[in-house]
């Protein structure tokens, strides 16, 4: 085992790691403390282009994708040519001001209070920041000056093995350059292998250089693989048609298995008229295939964004099928949803484990001046908890959580929320000057002013009770939690010293928040533009009710989920149970999570249990219908597939705004080639049955795959075959073609 040398510190000097979604929030507070006029007087951008802060997800994007490819802030800032570029801009200088690494770097308006507590509270010690980025380019760098270094890890390795080399940044090449620069060409003693496929270069958004990987060539010995070994013989002949459409046509096309014979495929194009359609019947065929045997891991429904797939959630529910959700959150478990149910869930339920978490998800909707984690809540929320139950001399579980608001507790909790905090705040003012005993009254001022808010979300459960128990619909009862809760946070103006008041209330503060945040792991540019006006319920056995109305969730992320619930569907009826009114609505909604906390399978605790198993026992998937992004899936495979692919989301449309210049032609190029790349992934990650369903309008790109709404190939009357175990060495040549 070769221990590597003792480094010396880079020459900038100590660094932490961040969260990044601290640093998020502290540059969606700064851009909003700012303002316009602060904004344009530093950047001179418009001010329509500055009035409101970015998605952070969306300007972290474009951030990524500078960062490691080498793209200083100067030249970032030259290439502005859009709204969303110079907001990018402004995002990346903010960020990296905050990590330390523009010195003497201020805010565009100073003082600033949500930079002077980032600093508090993450660079008290002026030490830098780092993240992942920071971590690859400090590796680029020792590689590059230190010989020693790069000779000592070069020798920890005798082959290099790169994955998925068509999704490497700069950065990450010039790494594995430098790490195999010593490697003799055709040498059987050391070897590096970049193996990838262009045709599924799909993470440009972020930066990744598939050009860089296509254009290895003087020194490389080229090995090309086209045998599919995943798909059957029709689908891989669907998808070269698809990819050949390429107008630079210098993609190669796959071959089928030789081993497999066509005829044992199926591939199926529906329109249903929404999605909500295409859930309820895509689930209730795998609902019936499943009950004829097949196996339910061998299912997956996959779809461009995480919104798409709430109604395919819905379907497992009701048809009572295990899930599994990859690359996003269930409506039911999305934070604005449990801020709503959090609510009902105090004002009515009883069970101590429920009522715990519905007091976590509420106390920071709308925003109460909590600045916590999700874990610092629990933490928070328990131990006072547990010293209400030390006064009352009970075990912690017969105390009602919602006793913390009570004006007898409420305090408790209070400082228990801004005990993390405590340390800080004391320790700066007296570093300041002040007296212990005056800095330790003005936390005990903070923690009052936290408790003044808190007061008031008791009177408003009281109240909701009341609402609850009248003669009132679904709509009116959501709408009431949203628009009449509200809270009130003071906060201090250091230019003009004086006090300041800021009120919101539940629906202002999950419409901000979801104008901000973003739940898909990818590609959430137009996320406000694929909100449907029309959300319907779903019907058991394929039954669907539409209802024409405008969903009064719109632009409040997975709520407009919660409205759609009070359409009423068989179940209801079986039930006896009337959703469209509130009584009835909260038995429904009790129904569903008790089946969803039934049937969603969380991948993390089932990967972890199996690897507590012994490796002969350990099962490939879990026993569930995958729901997935096409982006979440790269390197899977099932037996059966349903795409799905609507007009205006593959390829995905943009829609500019008015003042943003017409699109590069060659950049236009770049990302029309990675959408038609992401639908063949999605294509090939059917083994023997592939469903396209496209609600309410066909792909294009179902066009250039040459198949046409009905059956193009019809599910024979057999079992799917099994594939035969290989030969070693057509095993070999699989782990290669793997993505192929």
């Amino acid at each position: 085992m070769l221990t590597p040398p003792r480094l010396v510190a880079p020459p900038w000097g100590k660094q932490k790691t961040i969260n990044p979604s601290s640093l998020s929030l502290a540059i969606r507070n700064m851009w909003v403390e700012c303002g316009p006029d602060a904004l344009v007087s530093r950047y001179g951008y418009p001010r329509k282009w500055v009035e409101n802060p970015p998605q952070a997800k969306k300007a972290g994007l474009l951030l990524n994708a500078w960062r490691g490819n080498d793209v200083t802030l100067e030249q970032a800032k030259a290439s502005v040519t859009s709204q969303a570029e110079a907001q990018a801009v402004i995002w990346y200088e903010m960020y990296l001001g905050l990590k330390g690494d523009i010195p003497g770097w201020l805010p565009p308006c100073n003082p600033s209070k949500p930079y002077e507590s980032f600093m508090l509270k993450n660079r008290r010690g002026k030490e830098r920041l780092g993240d992942m980025d920071d971590m690859l380019k400090i590796l680029r760098d020792i590689l590059r000056r230190d010989p020693k270094a790069k000779e000592v890890m070069q020798g920890m390795f005798d082959h290099i093995l790169v994955d998925e080399a068509q999704d490497l940044n700069t950065v990450q090449h010039q790494i594995f350059g430098m790490l195999s620069e010593h490697i003799p060409q055709d040498s059987k003693d050391k070897s590096i292998w970049m193996v990838g496929d262009e045709k599924q270069a799909i993470y440009q958004f972020r930066g990744a250089k598939p050009e860089l990987f296509q254009n290895l060539d003087e020194g490389w010995t080229l090995r090309t693989i086209r045998t599919n070994y995943r798909c059957q013989p029709e689908i891989v002949e669907a998808a070269n048609r698809l990819i050949e459409r390429d107008s630079d046509g210098t993609v190669i096309a796959s071959k089928s298995d030789p081993r497999k014979s066509p005829g044992q495929a199926s591939i199926q194009v529906n329109v249903p008229d929404s999605n909500v359609e295409a859930a309820i019947d895509t689930i209730g065929r795998y609902r019936k295939d499943i009950d004829e045997g097949a196996a339910t891991e061998d299912f997956a429904v996959l779809a461009r964004t995480n919104a798409e797939l709430n109604d395919f959630e819905t379907a497992c529910i009701i048809n009572e099928i295990p899930y599994i959700r990859r690359g996003g959150r269930g409506f039911l478990e999305a934070p604005e949803s449990k801020a709503v149910l959090g609510y009902i869930d105090l004002a009515t339920g009883n069970d101590y484990e429920k009522m715990r978490d519905s007091l976590i998800s509420i106390l920071t909707k709308p925003d109460r001046g909590v600045r916590l984690s999700h874990s610092d809540l629990e933490k928070a929320v328990d131990e006072a908890l547990d010293e209400v139950a030390r006064k009352q001399r009970v075990d912690v579980r017969n105390v009602r959580p919602d006793i913390l608001l009570d004006s007898r507790y409420v305090r408790v909790l209070a400082d228990r929320l801004k005990m993390p905090y405590r340390a800080v705040i004391v320790d700066s003012m007296v570093r300041r000057g002040k007296s212990i005993s005056t800095a330790e009254y003005a936390y005990g001022r903070i923690v009052d002013d936290l408790a003044d808010a808190l007061r008031g979300i008791a009177p408003g459960i009281r109240d909701l009770q009341d609402y609850i128990e009248g003669n009132h619909t679904t709509e009116e009862l959501l709408n009431y939690i949203l628009d009449n809760t509200s809270s009130t946070v003071k906060s201090w103006d250091s230019a003009t010293r004086t006090e300041s008041f800021a009120t919101a209330t539940l629906r202002e503060q999950i419409s901000e928040d979801t104008a901000i945040y973003s739940d898909d792991e990818q590609d959430v540019e137009d996320e406000e533009d694929k909100e449907t006006d029309v959300h319907n319920e779903l019907g058991e056995e394929g039954l669907l009710k539409i209802k024409e109305k405008s969903n009064q969730g719109k632009g409040l992320g997975a709520v407009q989920f919660l409205f759609s619930l009070a359409q009423p569907n068989e179940n209801d009826q079986k039930e006896a149970t009337d959703p469209a009114l509130a009584q009835g609505y909260i038995k429904k909604l009790a129904r569903y999570s008790k089946l969803a906390a039934t049937l969603r399978v969380d991948p993390a605790k089932w990967e972890k249990k199996q690897q507590e198993l012994p490796p002969g026992l350990r099962k490939e998937k879990p026993p569930a219908i995958t729901l997935s992004t096409v982006h979440s899936v790269k390197g899977a495979q099932w037996q059966n597939v349903a795409v799905v692919m609507p007009k205006g989301l593959f390829p995905m449309e943009r829609k500019p705004k008015p003042d943003d210049p017409p699109p590069d032609p060659v950049q236009e190029a770049a990302r029309m080639k990675a959408e038609r790349n992401l639908a063949y992934v999605a294509l090939t990650r059917a083994a023997v049955n592939l469903e396209i369903t496209c609600p309410k309008g066909m792909s294009p790109f179902v066009f250039d795959a040459g198949l046409a709404p009905g059956e193009n190939v019809s599910k024979p009357g057999v079992e799917p075959q099994e594939v035969t175990k290989e030969s070693s060495a057509d095993l070999v040549d699989s782990i290669y073609a793997e993505e192929l």
